[in-house]
């Protein structure tokens, strides 16, 4: 067996190709992202971005049910896995199937709770199947294959970035909007088939096995739990300011989440690239791992507190130069929305430590409690403060996911040693 430095110094050179392959998909998101949120929120106005950005989070909360709560525990079945095929095939029937009924369940909600036309909540019942397309993800992260993701998701973003921006300044509406980011995501769902059929080929029929499903969704059930519980308190917060404040307030709220949103997911190149190595030397070495991931939490946490008070010193000027004088009130928005920044750095390092230490229930109870912070202080702080009040409840349901449950449950004590020694 070789040496853990043997180990390290081979596994070097194909962690830095992967975060580099990761830090460009991430870098193009980020661009396409910004550019097109700055441009569509200046061509529609606040309100008709607001009504956008209500469709696109609801739809994201019931997207991530039909994933299952499965694509950490994937990227850890795809590492082990010596037949991957097996695993990829059994996924997509799962989710599949869950994608059917969390349509329908969106559908409900968007035209019932967002009070949306029929042809709004179809287009956002589609998204729910397409975004299937996130196990072909996971598959390419396990096998350190992330320019293959670039390489079908690169053209998607271009093409979303255009239809998006066209249909803001010809003929600016929040159905025609989310229309275009179908089409996105539909490229995003053809180009990972495709990905997918060339590299692991064609499903056969042995492929189906139910009782591994079984075993696939018993597993997943906690991190299902904990991953709605997450884009609830994440995403929540824009539909209860449309509901409990008006459209306007909602596209206020919404350009400041959406900057903040670009840079949380800076934290993901670096989960992406190390998360391979710590399941490595958690099994080889827990010495070299305890080493390892104090140094992924002293990064990550270093990082984002950074661009925390960066962005908290710029909140006012960006948004000036970006969004124009209609989205002044979202300058204050965003300085108390960044302050989630390191919380969420340290608690993408967390889901992955919670599936590494195989505690999953974890998972579930610690974004519970941030979600009941979070939509309770939405109750309480939007009638009195609008999109200011949903950013403080949104800082503090992270404050408690994060911080508060690795102090006080006994199980997440040993996170919180990182954050002692790190």
């Amino acid at each position: 067996m070789r040496t853990t430095g043997a180990f390290l110094s081979s596994a070097t050179g194909k962690t830095i190709r992967t975060w580099a392959y990761v830090m460009a998909e991430k870098a193009l998101k980020m661009a396409t992202y910004l550019i097109t949120g700055v441009l569509v929120a200046r061509l529609a106005g606040p309100e008709i971005f607001g009504l956008y950005s209500s469709f696109l989070a609801t739809a994201v909360i019931f997207t991530v049910f039909a994933s299952l709560g499965q694509n950490a525990l994937l990227i850890k079945e795809f590492f082990r896995a010596n037949e991957p095929r097996k695993v990829m095939v059994n996924a997509f029937v799962m989710r599949i199937q869950a994608a059917a009924i969390s349509g329908l369940a969106l559908l409900v909600a968007v035209i019932w709770l967002l009070e949306a036309e029929i042809t709004a909540g179809l287009l956002t019942l589609a998204l729910v199947p397409i975004a299937t397309f996130q196990i072909a993800d996971c598959f390419f992260e396990a096998r350190r294959q992330m320019q293959t993701v670039l390489l079908y998701k690169a053209p998607a973003y271009g093409i979303g970035l255009i239809l998006k921006v066209s249909v803001a300044a010809f003929a600016p509406d929040a159905v025609l909007l989310l229309a275009a980011h179908l089409a996105e995501m539909g490229v995003i769902f053809i180009g990972s088939a495709l990905s997918i059929l060339k590299t692991a080929g064609r499903p056969q029929h042995g492929d189906m096995d139910w009782s591994y499903q079984k075993h696939l969704f018993r597993s997943g059930m906690p991190l299902m739990f904990s991953s709605v519980a997450v884009i609830l308190y994440m995403k929540i917060d824009v539909s209860m300011v449309l509901r409990l404040s008006g459209a306007a307030d909602a596209g206020i709220y919404a350009v400041a989440t959406r900057l903040c949103e670009a840079l949380f997911i800076l934290s993901a190149p670096i989960i992406i690239a190390v998360f391979p190595r710590l399941l490595a030397l958690h099994v080889e070495d827990q010495e070299a791992y305890a080493t390892y991931m104090r140094r992924v939490f002293a990064i990550l946490l270093g990082g984002g507190v950074l661009i925390a008070i960066v962005t908290f010193a710029l909140s006012g000027w960006l948004i000036a130069l970006l969004f124009g004088v209609d989205y002044a009130v979202s300058a204050q928005v965003l300085r108390i929305y960044a302050l989630s920044t390191p919380l969420i750095f340290l608690g993408d390092l967390f889901s992955r430590w919670i599936v590494l230490s195989d505690n999953l229930g974890l998972s579930s109870q610690r974004h519970l409690w941030g979600l009941v912070t979070n939509i309770a202080l939405n109750f309480l702080l939007i009638p009195m403060h609008g999109p200011v009040g949903a950013a403080v409840a949104s800082v503090a349901g992270n404050i408690v996911a994060t911080i508060a449950f690795s102090v006080l449950h006994p199980k997440a004590r040993p996170f919180y040693t990182f954050l002692r020694t790190s």
